[in-house]
């Protein structure tokens, strides 16, 4: 395919992308219901990663700072939060 024609096809591609998002997606400022959700749900991966520890014996979990961020399941967020994409959540994160 030739510059020409992609240049040809590129309002329907675009059009094809905006339309793309799910209809009951937000945008703008995230609610306090939708940061509950996002808390609790990245909550709930972090604990699988924990390891038991913190100091003074306390039953406390300590997890690495990088684990806060690597393959986290941002689908699986987006599917409980439900009114974001897993781009918002994760940039919301």
């Amino acid at each position: 395919m030739q510059t020409t024609e992609v240049c040809e096809y590129w309002p329907s591609l675009v059009l094809c992308f905006v339309t793309s998002c799910p209809s009951g997606e937000n945008h703008g400022a995230w609610s306090e219901a939708e940061l509950k959700v996002l808390l609790t749900c990245l909550h709930q991966q972090l604990l699988k990663r924990a390891e038991p520890g913190g100091e003074g014996g306390d039953g406390s979990a300590v997890i690495q700072k990088m684990d806060l961020y690597k393959k986290l399941e941002w689908s699986r967020v987006a599917k409980q939060v439900q009114t974001r994409s897993w781009l918002h959540c994760k940039n919301k994160w």
